[in-house]
């Protein structure tokens, strides 16, 4: 008795792709009349005999079980647990012993700031021969204002000496930093150098960037000697004399 592909299927509880599998596989005999397989009943016996047996069912994991099995993990895993408690109970007290040191360095470095900044009392002046009383009432006479000049003006050469020379070589850590004056509207010594920006009003009159620095240059009361020589070497290193600059005397 020959039977169809989807007789065979049926008898052998399977789709019907298995069985054209089956049959290309060389696991189940059939012959081809036509369009249609042929598939004798003793073949189909032979290979349903020879078909591997259902797994068993993995049996169900009890209450029992599962507690033993917890039990086991608990007692494999209690001694990892313990040794990662004590490892951080061993940070926890590294990290106070840090803290208090770094409060006391803090402390320590806060009573010496305050030894530094306590200047000691000075010895009086000895008093003066009675033929230099003259010369002290003559000085005690002039403007507080004019004797503060008068020092600035013996101070000054050296110290626009020593800031011409600490200019000029470290270029690099100036030139390109805003210029502190609020005229300048936070444009760099090269900016203004090179022109570039809104021009800048000097005494109401709207002149170039780079007139403003001339104006530094040559401002005789500026209170900082820094800018007055980075002006001076930023138009020297920047820019040009006479390309549009206008030279301003205070």
């Amino acid at each position: 008795m020959n039977l169809s592909i989807k007789q065979a299927a049926e008898k052998a509880n399977v789709s019907i792709p298995t069985i054209h599998n089956w049959i290309k596989s060389g696991k189940l005999s059939a012959q081809k009349q036509g369009k249609s397989w042929q598939i004798p009943q003793a073949s189909l016996d032979l290979c349903l005999a020879n078909k591997p047996a259902p797994q068993p069912v993995q049996p169900v994991l009890t209450e029992q079980a599962f507690a033993e099995l917890a039990h086991k993990v608990v007692a494999e895993l209690k001694p990892v647990l313990e040794q990662a408690f004590a490892i951080q109970q061993s940070f926890q007290a590294k990290t106070t012993e840090l803290n208090i040191r770094v409060d006391l360095l803090e402390k320590e470095l806060a009573e010496l700031k305050q030894s530094l900044a306590q200047k000691p009392d000075m010895p009086e002046e000895p008093k003066q021969p009675d033929s230099s009383k003259e010369s002290q009432v003559s000085q005690s006479k002039e403007e507080p204002e004019k004797q503060a000049s008068n020092a600035s003006r013996m101070e000054q050469k050296p110290d626009e000496e020593k800031a011409e020379k600490w200019v000029r070589e470290n270029l690099e850590k100036w030139l390109d930093q805003p210029c502190p004056y609020g005229k300048a509207m936070g444009r760099s010594w090269r900016e203004l150098a090179e022109n570039r920006g809104a021009k800048i009003s000097l005494k109401g009159m709207e002149s170039q960037p780079r007139a403003y620095l001339h104006a530094l240059e040559n401002w005789q009361q500026c209170e900082s000697v820094w800018s007055k020589v980075k002006a001076k070497v930023a138009l020297e290193v920047v820019g040009k004399e006479g390309q549009g600059s206008y030279r301003y005397t205070a």
